[in-house]
């Protein structure tokens, strides 16, 4: 080339060729597409994205990912300044310049699963394999339940409208395999600023949705849902001199409470104490176990991260929920399943990770005990929400106590799904939480993912046993304790704390080595019924 053509012929030929993502050959189609105006008239800031792209169209793309886009431009920037084509000055100003670009219209089915999958095959064969080898890529989208949670999405977001909602997002997979059977990024691909963002790989606040990998690791620590903790006014030292004051969702303090009702009403003061005892480490090692990546430094958090202190994508979320569904089994997400060349040859990669057992069956199912007993949930939010199937379900709601996120995640044995609503820009909602935002789209799709599924009951695994305990504090019921639930222990740490329906805890023996045991009192002579003096009083 050098050798036929000048430098300058060189560059224009680069200029006019490249490919700079959304189907753009050239800076004058990519001007056209990303800013909707010549090439001539970008300005500084706009010519520095736009140059920046090829290195990576997908990974740059300032529709899905306005942050890498950022950075990318700023490098440009910075190396224009320190090679002299620009002043520090100009650098500045154009790094001050929000990113606003305008994404290509898209009609293809189900755009954020499809760029989701075309990542991955060019991490797997290579960007140019990708474009020039002619694939035919079989994956695993189920296209009929794509189109109702993206009508889904849609209705719910316009209904939610008034209330300063923007956008939404769901994954759903399966938890035997992984496989992705729907994927909505956002409420629209083609809403300018944020539609093409995927919000299902995007990292969020959990709000409550967290909760359960504290219990989980609380319960392995030989906890279990009648052990009782305080619901009451706390204070805690941020480290800095000031204090971290939680309260509960509705302002009422319950004092004490069993891990059943706590977890299941989604009780933030308890959640904190259950956390405390669980371990911040420990408990982010089990969510990293289950599937949610990039945690980091358990050192970075504080209490508050059982409360949802820390960022999460709604797909990892899925992934480590369906790790309850599949008795303590994470398996990682999969959307290729096979993938041949132009003459049909199979070329598949097989990338996904061997399932792994991360939970015990008898813990796993234990949480999902609680987040599938809808009598348990019925007090913080109805006998009819949205979280109650017509067939067995758990699930679990999530709000950030500001409002800029609400979660739905849950599963049956055979499906689990992760909702988000919210605002591309963090903005706060208006009286929107988990239950009335999120919940709708999750109950909904669910129920028409599932209807033609068979119906499943969760089981309950052999290291469990299901003992009556009765409500009032979680201790063994008496006989004639008419107010009594089931409560699920491992089969190797059973209770043998008495209900206290007196007024106080009468207990069988002195072991203390159970957890949750209180302290012995001498064996009463009436145990195993009611003394006649006490019948007086109820």
């Amino acid at each position: 080339l050098e050798q036929r053509y000048s430098k300058d012929q060189i560059l224009e030929m680069y200029l006019n060729e490249t490919d700079y993502g959304q189907d753009s050959r050239g800076v004058a189609a990519a001007a056209e597409t990303y800013f909707h105006k010549p090439v001539q008239q970008l300005d500084l800031a706009q010519a520095a994205m736009i140059a920046g792209l090829p290195l990576g169209t997908n990974r740059f793309d300032p529709n899905a990912d306005p942050g890498a886009a950022t950075d990318r431009r700023n490098y440009v920037l910075d190396r224009m300044a320190q090679l002299g084509k620009i002043t520090n000055t100009q650098a500045r100003a154009a790094e001050a310049e929000p990113l606003v670009a305008y994404p290509k219209t898209v009609t293809i089915q189900a755009p954020h699963f499809v760029f989701y999958v075309l990542n991955q095959l060019k991490a797997l064969y290579g960007e140019q394999a990708v474009e020039n080898n002619g694939m035919t890529v079989r994956t695993t989208l189920d296209l009929t339940k794509q189109n109702a949670a993206q009508q889904i999405v849609q209705n719910q977001i316009a209904r939610l409208a008034p209330h300063h909602v923007s956008n939404g997002g769901l994954v759903s997979l399966e938890p035997g395999t992984g496989d992705i059977i729907s994927m909505v990024g956002s409420v629209d691909y083609n809403a300018p600023g944020f539609g093409a963002v995927n919000v299902v790989t995007s990292k969020l606040q959990p709000g409550s949705s967290f909760k359960p990998f504290a219990y989980v690791t609380a319960f392995e620590k030989g906890w279990n849902g009648s052990t009782q903790v305080q619901d009451e006014p706390i204070a805690l030292p941020n480290g800095d001199g000031t204090m971290y004051v939680p309260q509960d969702y509705d302002g009422r303090w319950r004092g004490n409470v069993t891990l059943r009702r706590a977890l299941a009403n989604s009780l933030n003061i308890p959640a904190i104490h259950v956390l405390q005892y669980a371990g911040i480490p420990d408990t982010l090692k089990t969510a990293t176990d289950m599937g949610v990546t990039g945690l980091g430094d358990p050192s970075q958090y504080g209490l508050s991260v059982v409360l949802g202190a820390a960022d999460v994508m709604p797909i990892d979320m899925a992934t480590a929920y369906a790790a309850f569904a599949n008795n303590g089994t994470k398996v990682a997400p999969r959307a290729i399943l096979a993938v041949t060349d132009r003459y049909s040859k199979d070329i598949t990669k097989h990338d996904q990770p061997a399932p792994k057992q991360v939970l015990d069956p008898k813990y796993a199912y234990m949480i999902t005990s609680i987040l599938s007993d809808n009598g348990a949930r019925t007090e913080e939010f109805g006998a009819n929400s949205p979280l109650k199937l017509s067939r067995p379900d758990a699930a679990k709601t999530g709000t950030t106590n500001d409002f800029r996120d609400n979660w739905t995640v849950g599963y049956t044995p055979n499906l689990a799904t992760a909702v988000w609503v919210g605002n591309n820009d963090h903005s706060a909602m208006t009286g929107v939480d988990g239950i009335t935002g999120a919940a709708p789209i999750w109950h909904d799709y669910m129920e028409q993912a599932l209807a033609d599924m068979p119906v499943q009951d969760f089981t309950m695994p052999a290291g469990d046993t299901a003992t009556k305990v009765c409500s009032q504090d979680g201790g063994l019921a008496n006989p004639w304790d008419t107010n009594t639930y089931t409560e699920v222990f491992p089969t190797d740490q059973p209770l043998t704390r008495q209900c206290s329906s007196f007024g106080f805890t009468i207990t069988q023996n002195s072991d203390q080595s159970q957890p949750g045991n209180n302290t012995a009192l001498p064996n009463w002579p009436f145990i195993n019924q009611p003394p006649p003096f006490y019948k007086r009083l109820f």
